[in-house]
């Protein structure tokens, strides 16, 4: 069983002004979770913490019941695509793999699924292309490429925060139906404002 634990959880980036107070939560592998809440009241934080990236939250995580030691194991084990995340000068193939040595054609598979492929195939350096200002990618195209960043390599946790904002229904629903393929194995966490999140089952959703 894969779980991941947060235990009396408080978080400020204000000394005495904190945004996140005494929570607690529990996310179990084949579940999806929605963290709701309004504005300023920590849901882009809580992910932050869960994906590692304030090292000193540690002391309030658990991984299958037990206290996390080794931040950078524990990261490994995570793919996680929010607001900051970034297309750079480097191949296609490098954005998406980032530097992992991933196969082509596992890259190419996911590609398919998120109907980009074809447009990487019609480069003239395919997936050798070095995505740059000549390179005329739609806000949607990069979300694509971020999130086959996320599915190309098995994680054991998957953490999303906004990341289908510039795609059209048809593309959304892709992407839902892949983190419904994929949660059998894994912890799915996600915020997202969007509606049709209503249309997914077996979404946990959790209020701050």
């Amino acid at each position: 069983m894969i779980s991941v634990k947060i235990k009396n959880l408080s978080f400020g980036y204000i000394k005495n002004n904190e945004i996140i107070k005494n929570f607690n939560y529990e996310f179990l592998k084949g579940n999806i979770y929605r963290i709701i809440g309004e504005n300023g009241k920590g849901k882009s934080t809580v992910l932050d913490i869960l994906s590692g990236l304030y090292p000193n939250n540690i002391e309030e995580l658990e991984i299958n019941y037990r206290r996390i030691v080794e931040i950078n194991e524990y990261r490994k084990n995570i793919a996680y695509i929010d607001q900051n995340s970034y297309i750079f000068t480097d191949t296609i193939y490098q954005n998406i793999s980032l530097y992992r040595n991933i196969d082509l054609r596992s890259i190419r598979k996911i590609c398919k699924k998120l109907n980009i492929d074809d447009l990487i195939m019609s480069f003239p350096e395919n997936y050798n292309t070095v995505l740059n200002k000549e390179i005329n990618l739609s806000g949607g195209q990069k979300q694509k490429i971020l999130i086959a960043r996320a599915f190309v390599e098995k994680k054991e946790i998957y953490i999303f925060d906004e990341v289908t904002s510039a795609l059209d229904r048809e593309n959304k629903m892709i992407f839902y139906n892949i983190i419904n393929e994929i949660k059998k194995d894994s912890i799915i966490i996600l915020v997202s404002h969007e509606e049709i999140l209503s249309e997914l089952t077996n979404v946990e959703e959790i209020y701050l």
